[in-house]
């Protein structure tokens, strides 16, 4: 299939690396496959001699989008000639999914959803004392029907913000939840914020930003945990009718949130989304396009533990992650189309990331991110000047060196490859893991892809 993987053997720490040769071979067609179209290709890569008998991490990582998951059985077998070369990394392709707000087609509205946009009144004049908010309660459809309606009061205010308290007569929010709420914003989110990404854009002009505390938020797909904020890009499209937008700067807060850490770090990450926005329109306001989801997520938790010191929002993301971190891809372009909407793994690999690039650059370096107008990994290729290939290996093997990458075997119950054992494992696109290996001298370790498709996942060896 001329395809090819590459073997990296470096010592943690070291500067220098060299590349091994790897062989590539088409073997025949698995008998027990359903599919004829599958096919198995079948990569031998020859073990270092100087690592005989020794026990090593071998790595193995996809750099493509997030994507369907590739089975690899891992085996030695005895070593042959090398037919390889030595090989560079390949090239991330740019990605063909793009993340925009879907056009609206008045012709596929059905009669109740004509109804109820025409009945919608436009707002544009602050409310003193109520005001009427939209969420899209299904993220996967744009029709009028897929937006509910939250019919807010004044609850309180601060110099920077307004509190819009649902209104629910039967489950009343005490006055000290809205202090708290309040000297939250002004002592703890808001001055590290505006530091970090600058100020959120006052898109309606009222002189203040919303916060709205509904109950709406459980209406939402969970995805193991309940939604607890919300912000939604669209909001910032002015252009477009309500209820698309509600043409504010106003981000959404569960009503079941209490004075907490978890509760400041939802706040914060909230913030860091509208910030990061009013970034992206002050680039162009005309044609406002939101940052890939896996970048804006990572920025928006990066966020939450700057502002807060916490990171109780994110502790079952970081321990999916690194529980098996093959299955936890990280580019996730568009969460929603991708299967990936709240994937804790997959947020997880995010914030690890951003948090490893801001170790080695300083957290100056997610400001130089949140204002720069590519998107994505072309973002943090301009940003740095170094291929995401490049990047994203660093990255692989640091996180290899902590100990926290792994992968979930398929059919053999342990991570360790020893002998003439053989391990059968899954690998998400855009994911990388890890486990131990040891191989006597003379003998090559054989990757075996099933039913491979646009590019072979890379391997890198760690001692």
């Amino acid at each position: 299939m001329g395809k090819y993987a590459g073997i990296l053997a470096a010592m943690c720490g070291a500067v220098m690396v060299s590349w091994l040769a790897a062989a590539p071979q088409t073997g025949p067609t698995d008998p027990g496959l359903a599919s004829s179209t599958k096919s198995i290709e079948e990569i031998d890569v020859l073990w270092p001699p100087e690592l005989a008998a020794d026990t090593a991490l071998l790595v193995i990582g996809s750099l493509e989008s997030a994507g369907n998951s590739i089975n690899l059985t891992i085996s030695p077998k005895p070593a042959t000639k090398s037919r390889g070369q030595k090989l560079a990394e390949l090239d991330l392709k740019s990605h063909a999914v793009r993340h925009r707000t879907p056009a609206i087609q008045l012709a596929s509205w059905s009669a109740d959803d004509r109804e109820l946009s025409a009945s919608i009144e436009v707002q544009t004049e602050y409310a003193q004392t109520s005001r009427v908010f939209f969420i899209q309660t299904r993220p996967e459809a744009y029709l009028p029907g897929s937006f509910q309606p939250v019919s807010t009061r004044l609850a309180a205010e601060s110099d920077h913000i307004r509190l819009w308290d649902e209104v629910d007569p039967a489950n009343p929010r005490s006055p000290e939840f809205y202090a708290w709420l309040l000297d939250c914003w002004e002592a703890v989110v808001l001055p590290e914020l505006t530091v970090l990404f600058g100020e959120i854009k006052d898109v309606d002009g009222d002189g203040k930003l919303s916060i709205c505390l509904t109950t709406r938020l459980a209406e939402l797909p969970r995805n193991g945990s309940p939604v607890e904020g919300l912000t939604q890009s669209h909001d910032f499209q002015r252009e477009l009718p309500r209820p698309f937008s509600n043409q504010a700067d106003v981000l959404f807060l569960s009503r079941d949130l209490q004075p907490s850490p978890q509760a400041a770090a939802v706040l914060a990450h909230e913030a860091a989304h509208l910030a990061v926005f009013s970034r992206r329109y002050e680039l162009d306001p005309n044609g406002f396009s939101p940052e890939d989801d896996w970048l804006n997520e990572g920025l928006a938790h990066f966020a939450e533990v700057q502002c807060t010191g916490s990171r109780t929002n994110l502790a079952d993301r970081i321990a999916a992650f690194e529980g098996n971190s093959a299955t936890s891809p990280l580019v996730v372009v568009d969460a929603q189309r991708q299967g990936f909407w709240r994937d804790p793994g997959s947020r997880g690999a995010a914030w690890s990331f951003l948090n490893w690039l801001a170790e080695i650059h300083g957290p100056e370096l997610m400001t130089r991110f949140a204002t720069h107008p590519e998107v994505g990994c072309r973002k943090i290729e301009a940003v740095l000047q170094q291929p995401f290939s490049e990047i994203f290996r660093h990255w692989s093997v640091a996180m290899s060196c902590r100990g926290k990458y792994a992968f979930e075997a398929v059919e053999a119950p342990s991570q360790s490859l020893c002998g003439s054992s053989q391990m059968s494992i899954k690998l998400t696109r855009s994911a990388a893991g890890g486990f131990s290996v040891a191989i006597p001298a003379g003998r090559a370790v054989q990757i075996t892809l099933v039913d491979p498709q646009t590019e072979p996942p890379r391997a890198w060896i760690v001692r």
